[in-house]
């Protein structure tokens, strides 16, 4: 998909086959990982445990002292940003409207069917479908679909040289390498509702975390901090599908930290959802109805 957005849009969405690492800082996170490596061999996935030599010699930046680590030779990466902008771009292509500087007030429903929704500026779209795809603001449009705001902080790390290759995963902390020199450090988990302003405490542990991690990323320049609002659902699972009582809408929401990793997909579950087909895969954990 990368390469089609590329050739059809002329952006580059980042998209590089890195692998990933999760690093054991301790015995008892070692001991976790290797179960989870047995489990997902099982299930057909290129995993594998590295020890504590075959991870300073993958990743010779880390610090010394850590009990092993997963390695996930079939995790890729993107930059959702430049994602987000190509399958708009892509979409428009093909004849999508993209209205932007407005929000949705509401749906619009006749009987327990939905037939569009209303604008904050009071235009109306109709539709023989309805995606709910609002995120953290899908509540205020169907109140029982329990979904909450959970910010989420990173800092940009620039650095003259290349100081990790894989993405790594440790606790309370990741480190993601860009092709541009940047290193994407993050992110927290924060209940603090709809404030999405970035918090000088939280770039400071994050940096710590990195720091201990990395050591040689204390000589990085750093760059800009951000934060955003996660989708996040009692059970930290995703809300994919239909409702009887809300014919024509179908919900894809409250993905909380892996919106960009299951867009894909989200994207053909709802397309067949939208054309009556059966799903590609079963979706009954995810139902909307699990709330009540």
């Amino acid at each position: 998909m990368a390469a089609a957005l590329l050739r059809d849009t002329g952006i580059d969405v980042g998209y590089r086959e890195t692998g990933t690492l999760r690093v054991a800082e301790d015995e008892h996170v070692a001991q976790e990982l290797r179960e989870r490596v047995a489990w997902e061999r099982e299930r057909g996935l290129d995993v594998r445990w590295l020890t504590t030599r075959e991870v300073a010699s993958l990743e010779p930046s880390l610090r010394d002292g850590l009990s092993g680590a997963l390695f996930s030779a079939d995790d890729h990466q993107v930059t959702s940003a430049a994602l987000t902008h190509a399958l708009a771009r892509r979409a428009s292509a093909r004849g999508a409207i993209i209205v932007e500087g407005l929000g949705v007030e509401r749906l619009l429903r006749v009987g327990e069917r939905v037939v569009g929704v209303r604008t904050s500026r009071g235009e109306e779209y109709r539709a023989k479908h309805v995606v709910l795809a609002a995120g953290p603001w899908s509540s205020s449009l169907v109140p029982r679909v329990p979904v909450r705001p959970v910010k989420g902080q990173l800092v940009h790390l620039r650095s003259a040289k290349p100081v990790v290759g894989h993405p790594i995963f440790a606790s309370e902390v990741y480190l993601v390498s860009k092709a541009d020199g940047r290193v994407v450090v993050g992110a927290t988990e924060e209940e603090v509702g709809f404030d999405w302003a970035p918090r000088e405490e939280a770039t400071r542990s994050l940096l710590d975390r990195a720091f201990q991690l990395v050591p040689a990323l204390r000589d990085a320049e750093i760059g800009d901090a951000w934060a955003g609002l996660r989708p996040g659902t009692p059970d930290r699972l995703p809300i994919i599908g239909t409702r009887r009582d809300s014919q024509g809408l179908i919900f894809a929401t409250g993905h909380f930290r892996n919106g960009v990793l299951l867009s894909l997909i989200t994207a053909r579950i709802v397309a067949a959802l939208a054309a009556t087909e059966p799903s590609p895969v079963d979706i009954a954990a995810f139902s909307p109805e699990r709330f009540g």
